[in-house]
């Protein structure tokens, strides 16, 4: 998991720095998720969900509200790479810097959501390198459908990745889908996915011997 290193600014003493925005809106519900955790921890939320409507012009707390509201709509635009600042470049507060990207990227969830499950299960694993952090990537991709509003059983995760396995990999998908006995959980598909790993290796090392 990414981390938000943490420096200095004027007005929340903080400034997090999370991994900007592709462009293309891939990591749009992770990228979300961090700024809105941002807002809340530098008590600036309310400006984006309305809780805190801004003073009358008039009213003492007016200069406050505003700085407050710079301070907000600085923390969205460093998190915004040069490109995707013209979606809020030109706008006045923080509520309509917010609102246009939800806009922009929001909207395309479901399509977002039928990709990454096409890509989900039409995932071919390679035993030429490491089988695990292959394994992690489709997790990866199963926690972002999740996100993005569409959870996923561990089950079916655990059927993802079975089917997904190398043709190396045929004895252990049959066992695996065919036993009774083992409950179908990712966890325990990982662990034999790692007990044919180290019974591949330790054949390989005797064929050499």
């Amino acid at each position: 998991m990414t981390t938000m290193t943490v420096a200095p600014t004027r007005g929340s003493n903080k400034l997090y720095d999370v991994p900007y925005l592709e462009e293309n809106g891939t990591n749009f519900a992770f990228w979300k998720y961090r700024v809105e955790l941002v807002l809340q921890l530098c008590n600036l939320w309310p400006l984006v969900d309305g809780m805190d409507k801004a003073p009358n012009i008039s009213s003492p707390d007016y200069t406050d509200w505003t700085d407050r509201d710079h301070e907000a709509c600085a923390q969205i635009a460093l998190m915004l790479t040069d490109e995707l600042l013209n979606t809020v470049f030109h706008a006045q507060m923080l509520k309509e810097a917010w609102d246009r990207l939800m806009v922009c990227y929001e909207g395309k969830g479901e399509q977002k959501i039928a990709y990454l499950i096409i890509e989900l299960f039409h995932s071919t694993l390679s035993d030429e390198t490491p089988l695990d952090p292959q394994i992690n990537t489709m997790m990866h991709t199963a926690d972002t459908i999740s996100v993005l509003g569409l959870p996923l059983d561990d089950k079916l995760i655990a059927i993802a990745i079975i089917i997904s396995l190398p043709p190396s990999y045929d004895t252990l998908k049959t066992i695996l889908t065919a036993a009774k006995s083992m409950e179908l959980t990712v966890e325990n598909v990982r662990s034999q996915v790692t007990l044919m790993c180290i019974l591949h290796v330790w054949r390989w090392n005797q064929h050499l011997a």
